[in-house]
């Protein structure tokens, strides 16, 4: 979805009502920076300000480790600066419980930008449904009606998608 969706209750809905992950767009909401902790990707970030490294999911939990540990930043204070242990800092977050500003798989990764590229295909299929086959403005009596309207609506897109490329393809057979 598009950053109009952006809201606590959608996460929620679609995380408890379907059991999905869902893949909403940020919307800052006028803010000049980002959450508390995080990076304008919203990734967590160090006590230094520097992006933890994602280091893979844990049931429900995201593990994030120290960038300095790890050799991408070089931390002048070093990896004492935020824990004791050799293993450098490390944080987990639930991003079920966090659903808005976390996701699996996490928020700006590839993996996540072409699950929410899918959404501009459906984009374009909703708008011609509603400028070239009129779902928007059926009047119809009944809910039943309005389906049966909206699924033949949906066979003749389809109908005449494949026909067009079946046109295309004679073509450039011939």
């Amino acid at each position: 979805m598009d950053s109009g969706y952006d809201i606590k209750e959608n996460y929620d809905y679609i995380m408890n009502e379907f059991h999905a992950q869902p893949i909403i767009a940020y919307n800052k909401r006028g803010s000049f920076a980002p959450p508390e902790g995080l990076n304008e990707r919203l990734h967590p970030i160090c006590s230094m300000g520097y992006e933890l490294v994602y280091w893979g999911k844990d049931g429900d939990y995201l593990k994030f480790r120290c960038p300095h540990v790890l050799g991408k930043v070089d931390c002048p204070h070093g990896s004492s600066w935020c824990s004791s242990s050799n293993y450098g800092y490390c944080l987990k977050i639930n991003y079920k419980k966090n659903n808005r500003y976390f996701s699996f798989p996490i928020r700006s990764s590839d993996e996540w930008q072409e699950i929410y590229n899918l959404r501009t295909s459906i984009e374009r299929c909703n708008s011609r449904l509603k400028e070239y086959l009129n779902t928007d403005n059926i009047r119809s009596a009944g809910i039943k009606k309005a389906k049966i309207f909206a699924l033949l609506n949906c066979i003749t897109l389809v109908a005449g998608t494949i026909a067009v490329n079946v046109n295309k393809s004679l073509s450039k057979v011939a």
